[in-house]
């Protein structure tokens, strides 16, 4: 309980001040437990900051997976692929992580670079299933797989991540997210 309560005052501590100006002092009075308990439980800043991560990291919100059958045919694996894009990117745990994570990229880009890889591993899942369905020639490309995916992905993240987590959106409405998911399908 104390565990989880420290994790939580740290990840808004995070959120509002960045890594760096983070204060061990105000992670223990935000999460009502002394300094000696916070220091039982977390040997320092970083194995606070790795705890934060890791467990956004194990939620469900992050368990993405292109798995479908044989039967279905490229389009209807498109919209339900898209879908899981745009839910992920607007999962407000997501969002959170990113606004971390991107924060500590900007000022300390070595600290941070495996968690923004992990962060953008998505889009690795995604090259896969595409390329899948390239070799079971259900998709026929013009462009290069490669610009394919990063133009698919770039797209997404333009219209939807990065607004979201630099705070100049707070959110879309349906129908501007049914008009990113179809300019996200032209793209094959």
């Amino acid at each position: 309980m104390k565990e989880q309560d420290i994790i939580s005052a740290a990840k808004n501590e995070f959120l509002i001040n960045g890594f760096k100006a983070a204060g061990m002092n105000q992670i223990a009075r935000s999460a009502s437990v002394s300094k000696r308990t916070l220091y039982k439980k977390f040997s320092s800043k970083e194995e606070i900051y790795n705890a934060v991560v890791n467990q956004l990291f194990d939620s469900e919100h992050f368990n993405l997976v292109y798995s479908y059958p044989q039967s279905l045919s490229f389009e209807e694996m498109l919209d339900d692929v898209i879908d899981r894009h745009v839910k992920y990117l607007t999962d407000p745990h997501v969002i959170e992580l990113g606004r971390i994570v991107i924060g500590e990229q900007i000022t300390n880009e070595s600290f941070s670079e495996d968690t923004f890889q992990k962060l953008l591993s998505f889009r690795g899942l995604f090259n896969e299933w595409l390329e899948n369905c390239v070799t079971r020639g259900i998709y026929k490309n013009t462009l290069p797989l490669e610009s394919t995916c990063d133009f698919f992905h770039r797209s997404l993240m333009g219209a939807l991540f990065i607004p979201l987590v630099i705070r100049s959106r707070t959110e879309f409405s349906k129908n501007e997210l049914m008009n990113i998911k179809l300019i996200a399908k032209r793209i094959f």
